[in-house]
């Protein structure tokens, strides 16, 4: 048994093309929202235009060509042509939207889901580089002992989150399952009790098993039963809530856990054929550009279980590194999409929002309609939505930044002259025998001229009291906005 991981030419393949395959499916998926995802406030989009590279890049002519150039990256990837450069241009364009613009767009980076189209691209550049243009080997032996790391602890990170936000209480699972921002079958969980055995056991299981399947797969000998617990895991959950197309790439990356030579290896070698890369250059890499690189991936590995520690720091404790430290990696975590993966905790879950442009609901949540470009079948306009009314959680004392997110969003629904956008605020009560969609709140927005009317239905609920969140210092932070005393 190697105790260095090896991907073998043919797995590498398969995975590069089932990656292919599931970016081409987001491209087309976008395709009519992107007006929206894609574009800058002043072209009608989500877009902070207050940005400069958000007015060069997001805008109507340079989203056809980025979008021109992604399909064509995309189909590379599929295909096997001219791979290196197919994942290049995929990285840089996933980069810039689900990274750079994670902070400055309402689309918020399209949360996990734009998260792993960033980092499965990633590690497919890597992985295509080491293989074709790097004979000495070093980058490809390096890229994938970094990734399983990575992938590892983004499941510990997740499932340990999970473990300290309320799933461990039994408060989770069932707010996803029965809600309409999320839950394919959110109208047959709205019916059962929400102390229903069935949501006890999910509750417990989800978390403990991305725990101890990360574990798994930081060990050698047990490295690929962690990846099928995960892949497995990730299969059901796609069959219950809307994650587009997270939960398959999830399921793709197990693949890095392969072993080259192994049983699994030789299986996947009988069953599936994916193309090699045809590469139509013979250019390789100089001996210094193979060591900087490996050299970048070591440094990153090594500094990887350092960011989390901050991160993790900043959330339980509420306290500061040394500020030099704290700022560099912080600085060092945004630049490459480092995140605690906060997906499905109760913060985000225990609410969602209707709109109605005039007398009409615009929002078809769940539902294919050509009136909104299939936009609310889209888990992207969950989470920007959630973005939205989190900052109310998250950043309380910041009432324009609310307001400026509000405004942005509402002036992207069509409303007639005279007509204001109004956001319907429900919250989920599950503390009865059924859940309750409880409306709160309405927020009435003019987008002519920029106010926001809000109106108290009834008091809000009790919130969530396993959730360890504070309002935040600054986006892309996990620092409280007040430091906490030990």
């Amino acid at each position: 048994m190697s105790y260095l991981p090896e991907i073998s030419a043919g797995t590498q393949a398969l995975l590069r093309s089932g990656y292919g395959i599931l970016m081409l499916c987001t491209i087309l998926w976008t395709l009519f929202p992107g007006r929206w995802f894609f574009h800058g406030a002043r072209w009608g989009g989500y877009g902070d235009d207050r940005e400069f590279s958000i007015n060069l890049l997001q805008n109507p002519f340079s989203r056809l060509l980025l979008t021109g150039l992604w399909t064509a990256a995309a189909v590379g990837l599929i295909t096997g042509t001219q791979t290196v450069l197919c994942a290049l241009i995929n990285l840089a364009v996933c980069w810039f939207y689900f990274v750079r613009c994670r902070w400055n767009s309402l689309l918020r980076g399209m949360g996990a889901p734009g998260f792993f189209c960033y980092w499965l691209g990633a590690v497919t550049l890597f992985l295509e580089l080491g293989r074709y243009m790097d004979p000495s080997g070093r980058i490809l032996a390096v890229v994938v002992l970094v990734a399983q790391v990575d992938f590892a602890l983004i499941q510990l990170c997740a499932g340990s989150y999970k473990s300290v936000c309320g799933y461990s209480a039994n408060e989770g699972m069932q707010l996803g399952l029965a809600n309409p921002f999320w839950g394919h079958h959110w109208r047959f969980y709205k019916k059962m009790k929400p102390s229903h055995p069935l949501f006890v056991f999910l509750n417990q299981v989800s978390y403990r098993v991305q725990i101890v399947a990360a574990l798994l797969m930081l060990f050698p000998a047990t490295r690929l039963i962690g990846a099928l617990a995960i892949a497995a895991s990730f299969l059901f959950v796609m069959t219950q809530i809307r994650l587009g197309f997270l939960l398959p790439k999830v399921m793709v990356s197990s693949l890095l856990f392969v072993q080259a030579g192994s049983a699994a290896d030789k299986f996947l070698g009988g069953l599936f054929s994916a193309p090699l890369s045809i590469q139509q250059t013979s250019w390789i890499l100089p001996t210094w550009a193979s060591v900087l690189i490996a050299g970048f991936l070591t440094a990153y590995l090594m500094l990887l279980p350092l960011a989390k520690a901050c991160q993790w720091y900043n959330l339980l404790k509420g306290q500061s590194f040394p500020a030099p430290i704290q700022s560099f990696l912080e600085k060092w975590a945004n630049a490459f999409g480092i995140i605690i993966w906060r997906v499905f905790s109760v913060d985000v879950i225990n609410f969602f929002v209707q709109i109605y442009s005039g007398d009409q609901e615009y929002t078809t949540l769940g539902k294919a309609r050509w009136s909104n470009r299939f936009r609310y079948i889209m888990v992207a306009e969950s989470i920007a939505l959630t973005s939205i009314f989190t900052t109310l959680k998250y950043h309380p004392a910041d009432s324009e930044f609310f307001t400026d997110k509000l405004l942005r969003y509402a002036r992207t629904v069509p409303c007639g002259r005279g007509q204001t956008v109004r956001f319907a605020y429900h919250e989920l009560d599950y503390s009865g025998e059924r859940f309750e969609f409880v409306h709160t709140v309405d927020y009435i927005v003019d987008p002519k001229s920029g106010t926001v009317e809000v109106v108290n239905l009834r008091e809000h609920l009790e919130g969530p009291s396993a959730s360890p969140v504070r309002p935040g210092a600054r986006p892309g932070s996990y620092l409280p906005a007040l430091p906490q005393t030990v």
